[in-house]
């Protein structure tokens, strides 16, 4: 069974679950970082780093339950049903945000919102969810899962968004963190797999010292946001100087710092002092896209 290795993103799909007919280990899915899932009659459209939503469906309480993305493309295996013998769809799933079966975002939630026709006779699994409908379903799904993850931190106590009103209060507020969100874990492995899990100025390889770091930024191109040619693998340091324009890349990898660094601090200018003129080490699989360091250099670089 051959896996799609290739990668296009940037559409939407609810995968539907009825805990009467199948089981989803939500511990088991988060230690494990994927797990398998059905695609019902979807043959194919699912692409790796595509939108993925789990619906929970039969008893109260229905709704979201889980968010993440997809790390395959639609592939056949062992029918999950008992005693049927035909191959069945699969995608693999990498879980990003997960809520308890008890607290979904409800459907009551989420059918003013007009995303998908009918709610409560959803069609089977891997249903797609254009836009605006995809949009507003990520709004919906962040302000619920801030919400209960706000209240669970004692934060703001009753705070849990269950009617529309709530929702579009609690969105209004976090429609900012939204558009800067950068912290997909999908992004991460790839950027940091593409430079053999080291910085590509240091070298250094301790993972909790290394940031994914978009070149162009999250906010600024969206449909790139998952695209490994958009991502440096740079440590804790040079990752916050590369994000506020103190260095940045011409188009083969050396390093550019400001022409003028009298106004930094001395330890500041030492650091970028020794950084000129060196070159980045270059990526192994996928080569960064050269649009993307001219747009940093262009509107990022304090050069």
């Amino acid at each position: 069974m051959n896996k799609a290795t290739t990668d296009s993103g940037g559409s939407t799909f609810l995968l539907t679950w009825n805990p009467e007919d199948s089981d989803l280990d939500f511990d088991k899915a988060w230690e494990d970082g994927q797990f398998q899932w059905s695609t019902g009659v979807r043959v194919g459209g699912i692409n790796i780093g595509d939108r993925l939503f789990v619906h929970k469906q039969g008893d109260e309480p229905r709704g979201i339950v889980l968010a993440g993305y997809a790390l395959s493309e639609v592939y056949q295996g062992r029918n999950w049903r008992r005693g049927k013998k035909k191959p069945a769809n699969f995608v693999d799933v990498e879980p990003e945000e997960m809520v308890s079966p008890e607290h979904p975002l409800s459907i009551d939630v989420l059918k003013p919102a007009n995303i998908v026709k009918n709610w409560d006779r959803l069609q089977g699994s891997g249903i797609h969810v254009p836009d605006p409908g995809a949009q507003r379903l990520e709004e919906l799904w962040r302000a619920h899962f801030d919400a209960l993850k706000a209240e669970e931190q004692d934060k703001e106590p009753g705070s849990v968004a269950e009617t529309p009103e709530d929702i579009e209060y609690a969105i209004d507020n976090l429609r900012v963190e939204i558009e800067r969100r950068q912290r997909q874990s999908l992004f991460r492995k790839r950027v940091l797999a593409n430079f053999g899990h080291r910085c590509c100025i240091s070298g250094v390889s301790e993972e909790s010292l290394l940031n994914a770091s978009h070149i162009m930024p999250w906010s600024a191109g969206r449909e790139h946001r998952l695209d490994p040619a958009n991502g440096l693998c740079l440590s804790v340091l040079y990752d916050r100087m590369f994000d506020r324009g103190f260095l940045s890349f011409s188009d083969d990898l050396s390093i550019l710092v400001p022409a003028d660094l009298t106004k930094y601090s001395r330890p500041t200018r030492e650091v970028l002092a020794s950084l000129k003129g060196r070159r980045a080490s270059s990526p192994m699989n996928t080569p960064i896209g050269t649009k993307f360091l001219k747009y940093h250099r262009e509107n990022v670089f304090e050069s």
